[in-house]
């Protein structure tokens, strides 16, 4: 049998941990994404957003009409 170098087992398993960290993260990055955007569509924000818009512009729009 061969010895096992001590240091190889961590390499190793830093590498393995660094993996699983990195797909992880990346999974958690767009579930945050989609999160936010399904909150903001779900309280209508996005269409409050697009209301306040609209409000804020009608009277320049009508100032330009007249």
């Amino acid at each position: 049998m061969r010895s096992i170098n001590p240091s190889d087992i961590c390499l190793n398993s830093q590498a393995a941990i660094n993996r699983l960290t990195r797909r992880r993260r990346k999974r958690r990055a767009s579930m945050r994404y989609w999160n936010e955007w399904n909150e903001k569509t779900a309280t209508g924000t996005v269409r409050g957003d697009l209301l306040v818009g609209a409000l804020i512009a009608l009277p320049f729009v009508i100032a330009l009409l007249v």
